[in-house]
């Protein structure tokens, strides 16, 4: 560990949002720890950047993530950075709905955003530094059709990322809530959707760039075309 090293966490790192993120951090000086749960989604992201530093597990689950923040504090300490960009979408209605698709839902959404940022965010404030990113969603502001779950998910983690721009600011660490609408990932192979007027996740990891460069805390509504 360089103490002039620049450390960020990505988490949901293998592909569309967190693959571009992960890639334009490493390509601006960032050692990246870039965290999914298949290793071969993480192989092509090390081939390209030697400080990418690839780590598998799965977040939905407390011991995934434990294992996560146990190897970054091994291996770097506190990072200046964490994006946290794992999520999953499910298909259903409230009435429709069932406790275990919620559950899921909350698991990735909200609980893997929590118990990834909480295990630094004392010694940020201590330190007086540190960014924390979630990428969130339009529905963390709207309720999306035959969405609910993943709905309620989503505004549960924008309202985590609230109460920590609230409570971190004036020590020093800043938070940035992106909520961007469609996006032109791999979770919409097969669907038949038109994704001419989607965003692209490069302009999302640009500006998550810019934002750690403003050092500000911030929420960023991104519509599509």
């Amino acid at each position: 560990m360089h103490q002039q090293t620049k450390y960020a966490i990505v988490s949901g790192a293998g592909k569309g949002i967190g693959s571009a993120i992960t890639r334009t951090l490493a390509a601006n000086g960032y050692t990246v720890i870039a965290c999914a749960r298949t290793r071969t989604d993480l192989e092509s992201l090390q081939q390209e950047y030697s400080n990418v530093i690839p780590f598998t597990a799965d977040l939905s689950t407390a011991h995934g993530v434990e294992s996560l923040v146990h190897y970054i504090k091994q291996y770097c300490g506190i990072p200046q950075v964490v994006v946290n960009n794992l999520g999953v979408f499910a298909v259903d209605g409230i009435l429709n709905t069932n406790v275990d698709i919620l559950e899921q839902q909350m698991q990735v959404n909200f609980w893997s955003t929590y118990r990834l940022t909480m295990p630094f965010v004392q010694s940020m404030a201590e330190r007086g530094s540190g960014h924390i990113i979630n990428i969130c969603s339009i529905a963390s502001i709207e309720s999306v059709p035959y969405a609910s779950s993943y709905s309620i998910s989503k505004h549960a983690q924008l309202g985590f990322s609230r109460v920590l721009q609230s409570d971190l600011k004036d020590k020093g660490v800043f938070v940035t809530s992106v909520i961007p609408g469609n996006v032109d990932t791999p979770s919409w192979d097969g669907s038949g959707a038109d994704r001419s007027n989607f965003i692209k996740p490069k302009q999302i990891a640009d500006l998550v760039l810019a934002e750690i460069a403003a050092k500000r805390s911030n929420e960023v509504i991104i519509r599509n075309a």
